[in-house]
């Protein structure tokens, strides 16, 4: 604003608001951050100055998109990892190239890769579910109830059939016992007989 002219209504109305917004990101700042844009006097630069500060410019925040997305493409189950596990380190990439700009990696991408990845772990599963209808809709938080809830599914299965060998082993050795039991006296039975019988005979 050229100095001794009056501002209009409009320009009074710029500055009361930049003024707000400068004394808003100021207010929230630490001091690292602070001494970044300490003298700046307007909202937008000072915004700027604080997203190539964390960002990086372009070039360096395109850097970081690449190598965020080639981590993606490459992401593959642990070793001892459990899939809730497997869940929150894809998330956390995810989430990464997001705060990037990137828009590549959208939700269903996502579900489509951790899908992908969870075939290593059960074939079947993963099989089944993307021939379901809404695949092509399905989230990772979605994805990741399904798969846990046939995880469940299966513990359940697993231990019952445990549950029923146990039984069956305790109804064999049970068995066992009392065939042997009865062998032991029926020996015992006829070797008292085959005494007397001797006993008799002479």
């Amino acid at each position: 604003i050229d100095e001794g002219r009056e501002i209009t209504l409009e320009e009074d109305l710029n500055l009361h608001q930049n003024a707000q917004a400068v004394a808003l990101l100021v207010s929230s700042l630490s001091l690292d951050q602070f001494n970044k844009v300490n003298g700046i006097e307007s909202a937008k630069v000072i915004w700027d100055t604080l997203r190539v500060s964390y960002e990086g410019d372009k070039s360096v925040r395109k850097g970081n998109i690449e190598l965020l997305h080639g981590e993606l493409e490459r992401f593959v189950f642990l070793q001892g990892e459990t899939t809730q596990e497997m869940f929150d380190r894809l998330m956390a990439l995810a989430n990464r190239i997001r705060a990037l700009g990137s828009k590549e990696w959208d939700d269903n991408r996502v579900a489509r890769k951790m899908l992908r990845t969870y075939r290593t772990k059960n074939n079947m599963l993963a099989s089944v579910i993307m021939e379901r209808p809404g695949y092509d809709e399905m989230t990772p938080q979605g994805l990741l109830a399904k798969i846990k809830h046939h995880e469940c599914l299966d513990e359940d299965a697993i231990n019952g059939q445990n549950e029923n060998r146990n039984a069956l082993g305790y109804n064999k050795n049970t068995t066992l016992k009392a065939t042997q039991a009865h062998e032991g006296k029926s020996s015992s039975q006829e070797n008292k007989n085959k005494v007397k019988d001797d006993s008799l005979s002479e």
